[in-house]
């Protein structure tokens, strides 16, 4: 948390003599950057705010270029553990170098170097048995946390009193210590699912192994108080699944993360910021529509500029940029940090979100549709028309979504016109305060917060 001074640190003081305490477990957290680092980030800023005196139980990570989140949280609240990924420990062991001896030929490396080859070759034979769910998960998920936190769990219980633990998934592990911990404490325990587990609609899961992960899913949640999710369709799920009390508490976004001022960009500026890892995510309408645009001459390179900014393992958008011709157009640029992105956000025109177009996206709100709710520019959605996300941005009136070619094209069309002649866009964007207000990181703690009392009372 925040260091003040003067009066705003008596009133801090306070709050933390009447203030409960809150174990939260999550194995992502600032300052690595992720969307599960951020919501429990932003969890533990504002919880003092709200009567509750946050501990965080996470992973010791080496420094990368990944962290790149501002701490927010005081340091002396955060305990970090040692874990480790088999993923990880094998990959590392096999693209190794062989171990140079001063009286070992140049023969002898390259004979551990073929060797390394031999292995790999040898373990892609097995991908199928990789792809499956359990094996995926064993080799893929931080299960070397388990044991390691466990142990500093029950040590931070045993040194002070808690009244409450939240968890989140995703991984699971951090549910897994929870339900342990409470076994052992009886502290009431909240699970907070960003995405769901066994029934997760962006996983393929077959026969029996689905039916194996849902009665895992089951044991471990068996004694958990109280679910929390990020949409109203999850939430709906999680209860039937296991017939618990759910409730909604929503991604969002953090009102200081916005504060700085940033002159807009003289060109329309079409931008998105972040990863695309959905194989489902169908970039060819925007891709179409700028191609088609650029042809018959109503978009030229003096005009505008698209850009993409973050990691693109799949659809990258600067392959497609060759394939339909618009090199000149359409920018592809690498990872930034989170407060970059935030500026190049608010400088751009309008904002660009992409989503999976089917049924299965029907519970799905990206964290970064909040990002660009507060950045106040209008944002076009291209994926599915049903949707949460799609009542959201209605709700709100940031923007509009489509999927299809010609749908992007008549709204870029009018929207550039616009821009042309007021500066402004006006179609499909009339925000309205008073709903995006709903959703700052603030008000969404104090959600969390109340349920925490809730569980507290035994309500």
């Amino acid at each position: 948390m925040f260091r003040e001074t003067g009066k705003n640190a008596m009133s801090i003081m306070k709050t933390k003599k009447n203030s409960r305490k809150v174990l939260i477990v999550s194995f992502y957290f600032p300052p690595y950057f992720n969307p599960g680092a951020i919501r429990m980030g932003k969890f533990a800023k504002y919880l003092p705010e709200c009567g509750w005196e946050p501990r965080i139980l996470t992973v010791n990570r080496s420094p990368n270029t990944s962290e790149v989140m501002t701490l927010e949280t005081d340091q002396s609240y955060i305990y970090k553990t040692s874990y480790f990924i088999l993923a990880d420990l094998v990959r590392n062991k096999l693209i190794s170098n062989a171990v140079i001896d001063t009286n070992s030929s140049i023969r002898q490396v390259d004979k551990g170097k073929i060797w390394n080859k031999l292995v790999l070759k040898s373990l892609r034979i097995f991908d199928p048995i990789y792809e499956t769910p359990i094996i995926n998960k064993l080799v893929s998920d931080p299960i070397g946390w388990y044991p390691y936190a466990l142990k500093k769990g029950e040590e931070i219980l045993a040194d002070e009193k808690f009244d409450v633990i939240l968890s989140t998934f995703n991984p699971s592990l951090p549910h897994l210590i929870a339900s342990q911990l409470k076994r052992q404490t009886g502290i009431p325990w909240v699970a907070d699912f960003r995405d769901l587990w066994s029934h997760n609609p962006l996983v393929k899961k077959t026969q029996p192994f689905r039916f194996l992960e849902e009665r895992w899913e089951r044991m471990v949640i068996k004694n958990c108080d109280f679910l929390t999710s990020v949409s109203e369709p999850l939430v709906k799920d999680l209860e039937a699944f296991h017939t618990k009390k759910a409730e909604v508490v929503s991604n969002g976004f953090d009102e200081d993360d916005f504060s700085d001022n940033v002159s807009p960009t003289l060109k329309f500026t079409i931008t998105y910021t972040g990863q695309i890892y959905d194989t489902s995510i169908d970039l060819t309408p925007l891709f179409e529509a700028l191609a088609e645009l650029k042809t018959e001459g109503k978009i030229s390179p003096d005009n505008i500029d698209v850009r993409f900014f973050g990691r693109f393992l799949i659809n990258d958008p600067g392959v497609l940029s060759k394939k339909y011709c618009l090199e000149d157009i359409v920018k592809t640029y690498g990872f930034i940090p989170f407060k970059e992105s935030i500026k190049k956000q608010k400088e751009s025109t309008i904002l660009l979100l992409l989503v999976r177009n089917d049924p299965s996206a029907e519970g799905i709100i990206t964290s970064k549709l909040f990002e660009y709710m507060a950045s106040g520019k209008p944002v076009l959605v291209i994926g599915y028309q049903c949707g949460s996300l799609n009542l959201l941005v209605h709700e709100s009136g940031i923007g509009t979504v489509v999927n299809k070619t010609i749908e992007v094209k008549e709204i870029l069309v009018k929207w550039i016109n616009e821009f042309e002649q007021y500066h402004e866009i006006t179609s499909y964007y009339a925000p309205k305060p008073e709903v995006i207000k709903l959703y700052s990181r603030k008000e969404e703690t104090k959600k969390l917060a109340h349920i925490f009392d809730d569980v507290c009372s035994g309500k």
